[in-house]
């Protein structure tokens, strides 16, 4: 995957994140420019078309920040909660840096691609709502969390009268892949799965999860900036091509891994939890698509494992 060629440098905030710093190693592989602007910036990382500005973005972002001409901010810097019930402080924390972030794209005349969350959603055991689950159906007082996502969204789209050049938010669904950096449920299925361990799944297994891996929300970013760069406007979905319940995950990941995958006699307490979102705008307006089926991301992430044995010891 690569940028279409673009003198302009891409900006990414978060660059020493899991989404940050795949799409920065995809640009700067593709010959594309990157600044990357943010608190700690890309430790031990170097490459030639790669700059580094230190920031803090819960302040105001001076307009000489960056002294390069730049068209596109790919905005992936955020402070993640532990839970989503008790996600205040980073909520608010989100919200000065997005606030300032977007701000700073204005005053640039650039445009702002954002990574948003499928957590915008309600919970989905009570199906209420339409499945697959449109854009349309976000909701509100979910979590301090996701409602300050949804707060940037809005405050975005209405920068767009303020010459912020185009905007798109990017609702990630669970996204997966090397290097595995935290403690997931995919995680702890492959480590099992290497240690003999049994991969265990509570309730009836029913709970599902839309799984997204890295190299399909890093092309979604890719065909998100070209929408923006056109002055184009949206929210999208980005998932992967189909839910799974938990029992298939563990299952998947047995078979992957050669191990078992059995009940753990353990009620879930988010059991009927559907993950059902339509992507087919993404794929009209961005003709973006996922490319990596399940079963071929956890072999990527059980490789990785093999070779780093150490993950979440």
């Amino acid at each position: 995957m690569t940028d279409p060629a673009h003198n302009n440098p891409v900006v990414v905030t978060g660059a020493n994140g899991f989404l940050g710093r795949q799409l920065c190693a995809e640009l700067l592989d593709g010959g594309t420019p990157v600044i990357a602007l943010g608190r700690t910036i890309c430790g031990g990382w170097s490459h030639p078309l790669l700059e580094k500005v230190a920031f803090d973005l819960t302040q105001r972002v001076p307009k000489n920040v960056c002294s390069k001409k730049f068209d596109v901010i790919v905005h992936c810097a955020a402070a993640l909660p532990k839970s989503f019930e008790n996600s205040a402080s980073e909520a608010a924390r989100n919200r000065a840096i997005d606030e300032n972030v977007i701000n700073f794209a204005r005053r640039r005349g650039a445009g702002v691609v954002y990574a948003s969350s499928s957590a915008v959603y309600e919970q989905g055991r009570f199906v209420s709502r339409s499945l697959p689950t449109p854009e349309s159906e976000s909701a509100s007082k979910l979590s301090a969390y996701a409602d300050e996502k949804l707060w940037a969204e809005q405050f975005g789209l209405q920068a767009l009268t303020t010459d912020l050049a185009g905007f798109a938010a990017v609702r990630i669904c669970a996204p997966y892949g090397p290097p595995l950096k935290h403690r997931t449920v995919i995680s702890v299925f492959l480590k099992n799965g290497y240690l003999n361990k049994p991969i265990t799944y509570h309730g009836t297994g029913s709970r599902e999860q839309n799984f997204t891996y890295i190299d399909d929300v890093s092309s979604a970013f890719l065909a998100a900036m070209e929408f923006v760069r056109a002055g184009g406007a949206g929210v999208f979905n980005i998932a992967g091509s189909e839910a799974t319940s938990m029992k298939q995950l563990a299952e998947l990941a047995a078979e992957v891994t050669g191990g078992e995958a059995i009940p753990s006699g353990q009620d879930d307490p988010q059991e009927g939890f559907l993950a059902r979102y339509s992507i087919e705008k993404a794929k009209r307006v961005l003709n973006w698509t996922p490319k990596t089926p399940l079963r071929e991301g956890l072999k990527k992430c059980f490789e990785y494992l093999k070779t780093h044995p150490e993950i979440h010891d």
